[in-house]
C-alpha cells in the first residue's frame, strides 16, 4: 500500500470517527453532571487522607500527579477566613466519601475519557461551529461542556484551545475546572507560594494557573506576580504568550468574584512585568528554543526591546534593552543564531532607531542570503535603506564634527552598492541597481547641501572620495557623464579642465582593476600574438610539406604548432 493510500485511508477513518461513530456513541449513554466530576477526578490528597487507590485503573491512568505539592482544596470562595477553611474541609469530607460509595463497576471505563476529550479537541475546539448560539446542538461549546465536562481532561482541552486561540473555550474549561479537587488544589498551592520558595510547573497546574493569571492586574504583591511570571516562562507551550499577553495588557475588567472593582496594577507595571516574562522566554540559554524560532514572537520581542511596541492609542515607550535587540539583530553576538531571524524585520527597526552601522550590516546581510537575495522587495527594502543612510552620511560629512563618521559611512554604502550590482548567484539583485544613477543622486544632493556651483572644491571632494573608494571606475565615469549631462540642460556651470586629470586617474584606476582581474592581461596579449604567428609558421609548413612529398598527409612538426597555436597542447608534467 503506498503513502498516499494510507493517507487517504487515515482520512477517510478519522471522518468517520468524528463525524458518525462518536456523536452516535456520546449520545448513547447519560453523562454524569458537571458537578459531579470531583467523584471522576478525585484531589491528590484524597490519595494522602488514609484511603488507597493504588489498584484503582481509572485513577492509575488519569489522575494527574501534583508531585505531593497541593494538600488542601480551594473552593470559589475566601479560605482564608475560618469559616471558609472550615467549609474546605466539609467540601473535602463530601467528595471523599461520594468517591468512596460509588461502585468501581459503575464508573466509566478510562476510554469513555478519552474520547470525549479526542471528539471536543478535534471536533470542537476551533470550529466556527462551536460558537453557535444554539443550545440544543451537540458541537456548542457551552452545552458540550455543561454535558461531557465531568468526563474532559482539562489540561489537555486547555492546551487544545490555545494553540488555536480559542477564548470561548478556554473560558467553559476553565468554568469547568472549578468543579475539579485537583484544580482547587493547585490554585491553593499558588497562591500560597512565594517568589523564595521553590514551586515547579506541572499539567496538573494549567487550569490553576490560567485562572490566577486572569487576576493578575489586581494582584498586590510582586513577587507573586513574579511567580506566576515564572510558571508561565515553565509552563510554554501548554500557556501561550498570547494568553499572558492579555491577561497583562488587557483593558482592565471587574472582578466577577469581588464586590466592585478591585485596585488594578499600572500600564507601567504590567508593560514591565510582560517583557520580562518575554525577556526570560526568548532568553538564548535558559529559555524555550520553540519559541525563539517563533518568526511573530521574536518581532515582538524585538518591538519591546527597542521601544516601538506599544498599546493603541497610548505614548510610545522607551528603549527597555537595546542588549537583547542586538541579541537577535547582530551577527556579532555570539546568540543571534538562537533565534529565527526575520532581517527585513530587523533592517526596518535598526532604521526606527537610527542605529545605522547595525542596518548596514543587516542589509550586506540580506545581499549574502541565498533566499533574501532574489526577493524583489526585500531588495527595494534594502536600497531603500542605503539610499536613507547615504543622505544621513552625507550632511555629517559637511560638518566638521562627524566628518569622519560621514565618510566611513559613505564608504560602507558604496560597497553594498557594488556588492549588489555584482551578485553572481542572483539577477534579480543585479539587475535592480544602477550604481551611476545612485551616485548621480549623490551628487546632486551634496551640490544642493554646499551651495556648490558644480565645479569647485566643494564639488570634487565628494568627486573625489568616489573615485577613491570605488573598484568599478567605470561607474563613477557614467555617474560623471550624467552629471555633466544635466548641467547642460539646465545652463548650469560646466566642469572645467579640472575634471579632466580625475578622468585620467579613473581610467588608470580602470586599468588596474581589469588587470587584476584577469580581464587585461599582457601575458594574454603574447600569448595571442605568438599563438596567431605559430599558426600562419604551421600552415606554410604544411604547405611545403605536401608540395615535396606529393600527398595530402600532414608532418609530425606542423601537427604540434597547429595544436599550440589553438591552444590545446597536451604537456606531460
Amino acid at each position: 500500500m503506498g503513502r498516499a493510500s494510507l493517507r487517504t485511508d487515515i482520512l477517510l477513518a478519522t471522518h468517520f470517527v468524528l463525524n458518525e461513530a462518536l456523536p452516535r456513541w456520546l449520545k448513547s449513554f447519560r453523562p454524569l453532571k458537571l458537578r459531579e466530576r470531583a467523584i471522576l477526578w478525585p484531589s491528590q490528597s484524597s490519595n494522602s487522607n488514609g484511603t488507597s487507590f493504588g489498584n484503582d485503573p481509572l485513577l492509575g491512568t488519569y489522575t494527574r500527579s501534583l508531585d505531593g505539592d497541593s494538600s488542601t482544596a480551594l473552593d470559589s470562595g475566601d479560605s482564608r477566613t475560618p469559616t471558609g477553611v472550615a467549609q474546605t474541609k466539609i467540601k473535602e469530607m463530601r467528595e471523599q466519601a461520594e468517591y468512596q460509595v460509588v461502585d468501581h463497576k459503575s464508573r466509566p471505563e478510562p476510554e469513555t475519557f478519552f474520547l470525549a476529550t479526542y471528539y471536543y479537541t478535534q471536533k470542537i475546539i476551533g470550529s466556527d461551529l462551536a460558537h453557535d448560539e444554539d443550545l440544543s446542538t451537540i458541537m456548542n461549546q457551552k452545552s458540550f461542556v455543561e454535558t461531557y465536562g465531568a468526563y474532559l481532561q482539562i489540561q489537555t482541552c486547555l492546551s487544545a484551545a490555545a494553540s488555536v486561540k480559542d477564548e470561548v473555550a478556554i473560558s467553559a474549561i476553565l468554568k469547568a475546572a472549578t468543579n475539579d479537587p485537583c484544580h482547587r488544589d493547585a490554585v491553593r498551592e499558588i497562591y500560597n507560594s512565594n517568589s523564595n520558595g521553590l514551586l515547579f510547573y506541572d499539567s496538573g497546574k494549567l487550569s490553576a494557573l490560567l485562572q490566577c493569571l486572569t487576576d493578575v492586574r489586581s494582584e498586590t504583591k510582586e513577587e507573586r506576580r513574579t511567580v506566576l511570571r515564572d510558571l508561565c516562562v515553565s509552563g510554554y507551550p501548554d500557556i501561550q504568550p498570547w494568553q499572558v499577553r492579555d491577561a497583562c495588557l488587557s483593558s482592565p475588567q471587574p472582578n466577577s468574584n469581588s464586590n466592585g472593582t478591585r485596585e488594578q496594577r499600572s500600564d507601567t507595571v504590567m508593560e514591565a512585568l510582560y517583557y520580562s516574562y518575554l525577556s526570560r522566554l526568548l532568553n538564548p540559554v535558559d529559555g524555550h528554543e520553540p519559541a525563539r524560532q517563533d518568526v511573530d514572537l521574536v518581532k515582538e520581542f524585538c518591538e519591546w526591546s527597542v521601544g516601538t511596541r506599544h498599546q493603541p492609542g497610548k505614548e510610545k515607550k522607551a528603549t527597555r534593552s537595546m542588549e537583547n535587540f542586538v541579541n537577535v539583530a547582530s551577527r556579532s553576538s555570539i546568540h543571534h543564531e538562537s533565534y529565527r531571524r526575520d532581517l527585513v524585520m530587523l533592517l526596518d527597526l535598526s532604521m526606527t532607531i537610527e542605529n545605522h552601522d547595525l542596518a548596514l550590516d543587516l542589509v550586506d546581510e540580506i545581499f549574502g542570503n541565498e533566499k533574501l537575495s532574489s526577493n524583489k522587495t526585500a531588495l527595494d527594502r534594502a536600497l531603500c535603506s542605503l539610499r536613507n543612510i547615504g543622505g544621513i552620511a552625507l550632511v555629517f560629512c559637511s560638518d566638521p564634527s562627524k566628518e569622519t563618521k560621514g565618510f566611513e559611512t559613505l564608504r560602507r554604502i558604496f560597497g553594498l552598492f557594488e556588492k549588489m550590482a555584482t551578485n553572481r548567484s542572483s539577477s534579480v539583485c543585479r539587475n535592480s541597481i544602477t550604481i551611476p544613477d545612485e551616485l548621480f543622486a549623490l551628487f546632486q544632493q551634496w551640490k544642493i547641501q554646499t551651495g556648490s556651483n558644480g565645479d569647485d572644491p566643494k564639488m570634487y571632494l565628494l568627486i573625489d572620495f568616489a573615485i577613491e573608494v570605488s573598484s568599478v571606475p567605470g561607474d563613477v565615469v557614467r555617474a560623471l557623464l550624467l552629471w555633466s549631462a544635466a548641467s547642460k540642460n539646465h545652463h548650469h556651470h560646466q566642469f572645467g579642465g579640472s575634471l579632466c586629470s580625475r578622468l585620467e586617474d579613473l581610467l588608470c584606476r580602470g586599468i588596474h582593476f581589469a588587470a587584476l582581474n584577469g580581464e587585461l592581461s599582457g601575458t594574454r596579449l603574447r600569448l595571442r600574438y605568438a599563438r596567431t604567428t605559430f599558426r600562419e609558421l604551421g600552415s606554410d609548413s604544411s604547405t611545403r610539406e605536401g608540395r615535396g612529398s606529393g600527398d595530402n598527409t600532414k608532418s609530425q612538426t606542423a601537427g604540434i604548432w597547429e595544436t599550440m597555436a589553438t591552444g590545446n597542447l597536451p604537456i606531460e608534467k
